[in-house]
């Protein structure tokens, strides 16, 4: 035995990782956690010396004045990571729910932490620091397999909430609302390996590549400025694919009932791309949107041998050497314009992928797009109605404000011509200078109550 009467071996009450029985008995009794009741506890033996005494009841105060102050830090981080998690766009909407503590205690002991986690939309990991918060015991790592050949332990009970013990928590889960990075295209175009009949824009893409490249005996080339084309860059190797991939992305575009443009020679920079030289643009034009789009084969930079340069696009890298520009034979297809957040706006040749296999997925894009332009350009047309609207009631409001101002001093002058002829009987007599002045204003003022009272011409609608 110790001095004081207390077994060796035994943590002091205000240790942080252990009580002496009173300790244990105060958690078992209250159902509070350790933390909770080890100041109150340490307060009431009378063990501690007065400068730890004092701690322990700063302890108590502050523990309490946190319980008392509502949302804690991490709350708000929950907040911030939350805000974002939703700023993408992707998961714009939030979804909130309320779980309390018996609720939470039955469905994790019901069900593994997965499923309950899924059906709230969260992580297991999420779950169990809402457990944890709640203080509610969870099943260890092995239960559930025990739970199926029928050897399950015995099933904890839940202990009473301890003062501070926090008893309904509210699950922020985010609802995916708009794009998502791996959707799965549902519509899939054909590209046939010949053409038998070419589209007219087809027809006229490939002659001006073939003027185009008759001059230029190496390089990626795109058709000529002064003419009206689509907006296409290959070289010789991949002169007729491109063929191929435009053709049926062209009729696969009239299929769906939109068109294909090209725009005619436009003396202005492009906006996007920046280029220096002047050419006509190519647009795929859904539900009256027209959405920019260009095709062009990558290069590759490739140091020169000997000196020997086959094309006429040289560059040089930072250490002075000399690089050729030399096309690739990847075909890339390139949205040029914003088509919302996670949206993909490129498709090119990969490893495992090639652009044929892509084109329904760009007419797919090209689809929401225009939806969602539609759609705010809706949203802004109503906008500006209501507005309008809003501007026309003020409008009516002010003038039946200003007609009923008219209509009190009507009646006030009434009221004043009826006080003068009680007052002076000639005054009553139209006969006499007096009553021929009374009798005038008398008829204005029908005049102007009348027109104070009409209000067929009013409406709500502007």
């Amino acid at each position: 035995m110790a001095r004081g009467g207390r077994r060796e071996g035994r943590p002091s009450p205000w240790h942080p990782h252990g009580a002496g029985t009173l300790l244990e008995d105060a958690v078992f009794q209250h159902g509070a956690s350790h933390d909770h009741v080890v100041a109150d506890t340490t307060i009431a033996t009378g063990q501690l010396s007065a400068r730890r005494w004092v701690a322990a009841r700063r302890h108590r105060d502050r523990r309490t004045d946190r319980a008392a102050a509502g949302p804690r830090l991490d709350d708000f981080v929950d907040a911030v990571a939350l805000k974002r998690s939703t700023s993408s766009g992707k998961f714009a909407a939030m979804d909130r729910v309320r779980i309390t503590r018996d609720q939470l205690y039955a469905e994790v002991w019901a069900e593994p932490a997965t499923k309950v986690a899924a059906r709230y939309g969260i992580s297991s990991t999420a779950l169990a620091k809402i457990c944890r918060k709640l203080d509610v015991p969870a099943p260890d790592r092995g239960y559930w397999a025990l739970h199926a050949v029928g050897r399950a332990p015995v099933t904890p009970r839940l202990a009473p909430a301890g003062r501070g013990t926090q008893l309904i928590h509210e699950i922020v889960r985010r609802v995916p609302t708009g794009p998502v990075n791996d959707r799965v295209s549902r519509l899939t175009i054909a590209v046939p390996e010949t053409l038998p009949e070419r589209h007219p824009l087809t027809e006229q893409l490939d002659s001006r590549l073939r003027a185009e490249l008759g001059r230029k005996h190496c390089g990626a080339v795109r058709p000529a400025t002064n003419h009206q084309c689509l907006d296409v860059r290959v070289s010789v190797n991949t002169h007729s694919r491109v063929l191929l991939i435009v053709d049926a992305l062209v009729r696969g575009v009239e299929a769906r009932g939109h068109t294909v443009e090209a725009t005619p020679v436009s003396p202005s920079r492009d906006p996007y791309r920046m280029r220096s030289d002047t050419g006509s643009f190519t647009y795929l034009v859904v539900n009256g949107q027209r959405i920019m789009f260009h095709i062009e084969e990558l290069t590759d930079q490739v140091p020169t041998l000997d000196g020997k340069i086959q094309s006429n696009s040289t560059l040089r890298d930072r250490s002075g050497r000399l690089l050729e520009i030399r096309p690739s034979g990847r075909l890339q297809l390139t949205i040029d314009a914003y088509c919302g957040e996670g949206e993909r706006r490129t498709w090119r040749d990969g490893r495992s992928q090639r652009l044929e296999k892509c084109l329904g997925e760009v007419i797919e894009l090209a689809e929401r797009v225009a939806a969602r332009a539609n759609a705010q350009a809706e949203a802004e047309r109503l906008r500006e109605v209501e507005a309008r609207r809003q501007q026309h009631l003020q409008t009516l409001l002010k003038d039946c404000q200003e007609r009923a101002a008219t209509w009190n001093k009507i009646r006030q002058m009434q009221a004043f011509l009826d006080a003068v002829v009680e007052n002076d009987s000639q005054a009553g007599d139209p006969t006499t200078s007096r009553g021929e002045v009374v009798a005038f204003l008398r008829t204005q003022m029908k005049a102007h109550h009348q027109l104070a009272l009409d209000m067929s011409g009013a409406k709500l609608d502007p």
